[in-house]
C-alpha cells in the first residue's frame, strides 16, 4: 500500500475571483524607467522567483537571482539597485522592524546554498553554482541607494535584529558541521561567540524573538525526523543556554499570552489537502486532480500547494515579508468593521484558491460554529484561540459514517474550491466569539473542514486554513 506525499510550488499567476475585496485592485506592475528595448529582459526578470524580500518605511526591497530590487508601496514599481557598493544577487535581508532605518543585508556560502539559491532556475537545471566575489554582511542608510560591507568574517546563515539595534546571527563554522551563535551591540562590524556550547547536540537552529526578554533571543532546533523541536532560552546576557520548552508543538511556543500578535495569530504555514481511499478503489480524482491518476496499490494521496513570489506577482497577493504563501486563503469583505454593542455583527468572508495545483472538495453549513472558528485579541489585549478538532462531522470517530448520513443530523452543502470559484459565507461573529465591550478587536476567521468520508469511502481533509486579520471596533 502507498500513500502518496507530494509538494507543489506554484510559481504562476493565476486568476482570483474576490481578492478584490481586501486588497483592491491588482496593481500595475512594471519597472520604473524601463527602456522598450528592454522589455523581453524586463518580462524575464519579472519572472523570477524572489529569494528574499524586506519591507522597511515605504519601501519593499527583494532580492532575485539576478539583482535586488526596490519598489515604492504605493507606486509599486521595482528599480533595480545599482549604486555604490551594491551587493551581489541572491543574499538574504536581515529581519527587523518595519520602522528601522537602516537596511542590511547578508550574502554569504552558507545563507547562498542553505537559504535561496534552491529557488532559482539555474539551480533547478543543474547549473554550475556561481562564486560568491564579495561575500558579507552589507548595511544601507539610504534606502539601498549606497552600501558598505561591515563583515567579511562569518558564514552566516540567518540573522535577526531587534529593536534597539542589538544583532544576533547564526553561522556556520569553517567545516560546516556546527553552528554558531554571535552577538553584535554595533551594527554588525564586531561579533561575540555566546554559543556557550549549545551548538554541540544540536546541528542548527532558528532565531525567534525571546517573549520574556525584548533584548534577547531564543534559540529553536527543530527535530530531524519528526515535527516538533527544542527552544533555548538565557536567563543573562551571560548566554548560558538552557532547554525551556520541547515537544512535537514547540514550533507553538510560546502560550498565547506571550505571544506577540504576529505570532498569535500565525496558523499552518502551508495547509495541506489529503484524500486517503480503500485500497485499489479510486483510479483518479478529474476534478480535485486533474490528469493524476493512481495504481491498484494506492491508498492516497497528500499535497501541499505553495505560491512562490516574483517581482511580477507580489503586490497581486498578500506576500508581505514572506517569499512563498499558502495556496487557501481567508478573506473578509473588508478590512475593519464597526457595530454597535449587542447588535448583529454579520461579516461576509471568502475562502480563496491562489493557485491550480489542485482543488478541493468542501463542506460548508448554515451552522458557522461547524466548521468557521475566530481568533481574538480584544480591547484589553486579552488573547482569545478555540482547540481546533479534526472530526466536526464525527466520521473519524465512527467508521461507518458517511455524509449522506450527516445529511440527515445537519444542513451541508459541498464546494469544489478554484481560483475561479471561491467560497463565502456571511457569519455573524457573536455565533463564534464574546464582544460584549466597547472597543477595538483584531480578528481571524479559521476555516476546519475536518475529515469527511463520502458515500463511496473515499475520505478528505483540509488542514486548517488561517485568514487576514482585521479590525472590529464596537461603540457603546
Amino acid at each position: 500500500m502507498r500513500f502518496i506525499k507530494k509538494v507543489t510550488v506554484v510559481l504562476g499567476i493565476t486568476n482570483l475571483v474576490g481578492l478584490a475585496l481586501a486588497f483592491g485592485p491588482s496593481a500595475n506592475r512594471c519597472w520604473a524607467d524601463a527602456p522598450k528595448s528592454a522589455e523581453k529582459t524586463r518580462g524575464e526578470e519579472e519572472r523570477r522567483p524572489i529569494g528574499s524580500v524586506a519591507l522597511q518605511g515605504k519601501y519593499v526591497f527583494a532580492s532575485t537571482e539576478t539583482g535586488l530590487f526596490r519598489a515604492g508601496k504605493d507606486k509599486k514599481e521595482w528599480k533595480l539597485l545599482q549604486g555604490k557598493g551594491t551587493p551581489e544577487p541572491g543574499g538574504v535581508f536581515v529581519t527587523a522592524g518595519p520602522e528601522d532605518e537602516t537596511l542590511f543585508y547578508f550574502l554569504t556560502r552558507a545563507g547562498w546554498q542553505e537559504t535561496v539559491r534552491t529557488l532559482w532556475p539555474s539551480a533547478q537545471r543543474g547549473d554550475k553554482q556561481k562564486q560568491i566575489r564579495r561575500p558579507g554582511l552589507y548595511r544601507s542608510r539610504d534606502a539601498g541607494d549606497a552600501w558598505e560591507r561591515v563583515d567579511d568574517g562569518h558564514d552566516f546563515v540567518e540573522m535577526l535584529r531587534l529593536p534597539g539595534g542589538r544583532m544576533f546571527a547564526i553561522a556556520a563554522r569553517k567545516n560546516h558541521e556546527k553552528c554558531l551563535v554571535l552577538l553584535s551591540e554595533d551594527e554588525g562590524a564586531t561579533w561575540k561567540d555566546v554559543t556557550n556550547g549549545v551548538c554541540e547536540n544540536e546541528p542548527f537552529f532558528f532565531l525567534m524573538r525571546d517573549p520574556d526578554h525584548v533584548q534577547r533571543v531564543c534559540l529553536y532546533a527543530p527535530f530531524t525526523m519528526r515535527r516538533g523541536g527544542t527552544v533555548y532560552q538565557a536567563e543573562d546576557d551571560q548566554f548560558h543556554w538552557k532547554e525551556r520548552y520541547s515537544d512535537l508543538d514547540a514550533d507553538r511556543w510560546p502560550p498565547d499570552a506571550q505571544k506577540s500578535e504576529r505570532k498569535f495569530f500565525e496558523g499552518y504555514s502551508y495547509p495541506g489537502y489529503s484524500i486517503r481511499w480503500p485500497q485499489g478503489t479510486v483510479k483518479n480524482l478529474p476534478e480535485e486532480m486533474p490528469g493524476e491518476r493512481w495504481d491498484k496499490n494506492n491508498v492516497g494521496i497528500g499535497t501541499v500547494g505553495v505560491l512562490q513570489a516574483r517581482l511580477d506577482n507580489y503586490f497581486t497577493y498578500p506576500f508581505r515579508d514572506r517569499v512563498s504563501i499558502a495556496s487557501f486563503d481567508v478573506i473578509p469583505e473588508k478590512a475593519a468593521y464597526e457595530f454597535r454593542l449587542k447588535e448583529p455583527m454579520p461579516v461576509r468572508v471568502s475562502l480563496v484558491s491562489y493557485t491550480e495545483s489542485f482543488f478541493p472538495r468542501l463542506p460548508d453549513s448554515p451552522d458557522a460554529t461547524l466548521f468557521w472558528s475566530l481568533k481574538v485579541i480584544g480591547p484589553d489585549g486579552e488573547k482569545k484561540a478555540p482547540k481546533l478538532g479534526n472530526d466536526p462531522l464525527g466520521h473519524l470517530k465512527d467508521d461507518n459514517k458517511t455524509l449522506e448520513q450527516s445529511l440527515l443530523e445537519t444542513k451541508l452543502a459541498l464546494f469544489l474550491l478554484t481560483p475561479a470559484n471561491s467560497h463565502s459565507h456571511t457569519i455573524d461573529l457573536r455565533d463564534l466569539g464574546t464582544f460584549d465591550k466597547p472597543g477595538r478587536y483584531k480578528v481571524q476567521f479559521t476555516y476546519n473542514s475536518g475529515w469527511w468520508r463520502d458515500t463511496q469511502r473515499v475520505m478528505r481533509y483540509l488542514d486548517p486554513v488561517a485568514g487576514q486579520v482585521f479590525s472590529v471596533t464596537i461603540a457603546p
